[in-house]
């Protein structure tokens, strides 16, 4: 099933019900590849949604002080 994946990180399921469907799928199989794989493929195409579904885009590290 890798070719699910390759599919995803190539950019064939770019928009975002097609993302979101496969996200929705992923984790009812318990599938970490494929969520891995759209999670990047969110991030990187619609930030917004990745923001609202998984969290913020970048951690923040401060100084201990």
């Amino acid at each position: 099933m890798n070719g699910i994946v390759s599919r995803i990180q190539q950019g064939r399921y770019d928009s975002e019900k097609n993302l979101l469907n496969l996200r929705n799928n992923a984790l009812e199989r318990n599938r970490a590849d494929v969520i891995d794989a759209v999670n990047q493929r969110l991030k990187k195409i619609h930030p917004k949604i990745y923001q609202r579904l998984v969290g913020p885009l970048h951690e923040r590290k401060r100084n201990n002080k």
